[in-house]
């Protein structure tokens, strides 16, 4: 009988030190982070975002950003996302410059891998620092 008390107690103690552990896995993963100086123009500046905690099983669903521009009178930003998944080559969703935005083009691949915000500008005033920060959420099932 004592056997089953303390198999039953070493459950719950293990149940309630996983739980917090559980919960922490929260769908969608978001992240926030200051977007990258440019010292010049022409050139790719990225943010990476690599979402965690997930199981190697889990697979995207839905991506969707939050994103600045820069104000150092830049002709032009070419702003895209990529993704590079666990296994396989990387694919980039090209002008997402819109400051918010979804895509379901990496639906079905394992989320364990790496997105970037990318930024290239034509003409301005380097180098430039943010006044802003990117933020990217990834759904996953």
């Amino acid at each position: 009988m004592k056997t089953r008390t303390v198999s039953v107690s070493a459950l719950l103690f293990l149940s309630a030190l996983y739980a917090p552990l559980a919960a922490a896995q929260a769908n969608p993963w978001t992240k926030t982070q200051l977007a990258p100086t440019i010292y010049s123009a022409g050139t790719d500046n990225s943010n990476f975002f690599s979402p965690s905690g997930m199981l190697n099983s889990n697979t995207v669903n839905g991506v969707s950003w939050n994103i600045g521009l820069y104000s150092n009178g830049a002709a032009s930003q070419d702003i895209k996302l990529c993704y590079k998944p666990p296994v396989g080559a990387e694919i980039c969703l090209d002008n997402i410059a819109r400051p918010t935005g979804n895509t379901t083009s990496f639906n079905g691949l394992g989320v364990k891998g790496t997105f970037r915000i990318t930024y290239r500008l034509t003409g301005g005033n380097y180098p430039v620092t943010p006044t802003f920060s990117n933020t990217l959420t990834v759904g996953w099932q």
